[in-house]
């Protein structure tokens, strides 16, 4: 390791939240082979910010790791930012997800309906 580089890792326990799932993509992939991820910033002043920019790239590689998309009857409810309980897709990937897109379309022949895109970390 170059002289002056800090170095910080994110890993398995790191986190923020399954989503009420038990495995994130990374465990669900182990039988692939060991999977590592380089990633470098060097705006780390030390060890502890290095460690906390690691947690927070390993999370956001998780919420890219399960997502979907679907349409249901129009819900105003339906917003970015939210988290959307989503069932009848099995039990492996029924449960709550982090809504990332929506689209609000009312048509005099369809009526309203909610077109929403969605993340998950775990499943």
């Amino acid at each position: 390791m170059p002289k002056g580089l800090v170095k910080g890792k994110g890993k398995k326990g790191d986190e923020i939240s399954k989503m009420g799932g038990s495995k994130t993509a990374y465990q669900h992939s182990k039988p692939f082979g060991k999977s590592e991820l380089t990633y470098t910033r060097l705006e780390a002043k030390d060890k502890s910010e290095a460690k906390s920019l690691a947690k927070a790239q390993h999370n956001n590689l998780l919420l890219e790791s399960i997502s979907g998309r679907g349409a249901c009857l129009g819900n105003p409810k339906i917003v970015v930012g939210k988290a959307l309980a989503i069932s009848g897709v099995g039990g492996k990937f029924s449960g709550k997800y982090f809504i990332t897109q929506t689209t609000h379309i009312f048509r005099p022949e369809d009526g309203y309906r909610t077109e929403f895109q969605v993340k998950k970390t775990a499943i």
